[in-house]
């Protein structure tokens, strides 16, 4: 009666590897960016084109509209000349700064 062969074993000292080698890229570390907490703190602020908007207006546009996507409906609407829009961002925020935002949302900007 035949035996089956005993299976062979490694004799080297270090583990078996694949052939082939790879590159590992090194991939710089970029400094944590903070994600904004709020759209009213963060972002609101500075959707105009003036100077950024003060505490009272903020408080008063975020009771207006409840994001930033609803400011740019707004504004959009007051630019097409719908009066209630236009009413609306004027009173919380006065008409200068109301013509502000509805140019921040209707006017092409290039970041440089």
């Amino acid at each position: 009666m035949l035996q089956p062969p005993l299976p062979r074993t490694h004799t080297q000292s270090q583990p078996l590897r694949p052939q082939h080698h790879q590159a590992v890229a090194q991939i710089p570390s970029r400094p944590p960016t903070r994600k904004p907490e709020s759209a009213v703190t963060d972002i609101l602020p500075y959707c105009t084109t003036e100077p950024p908007l003060k505490q009272e207006q903020i408080i008063a546009l975020s009771d207006v509209v409840g994001s930033v996507g609803e400011l740019v409906v707004l504004a959009l609407g007051a630019a097409e000349g719908n009066r209630a829009c236009a009413d609306s961002m004027a009173r919380a925020v006065g008409a200068a700064a109301a013509g502000s935002i509805v140019d921040f949302f209707t006017e092409e900007w290039e970041v440089e």
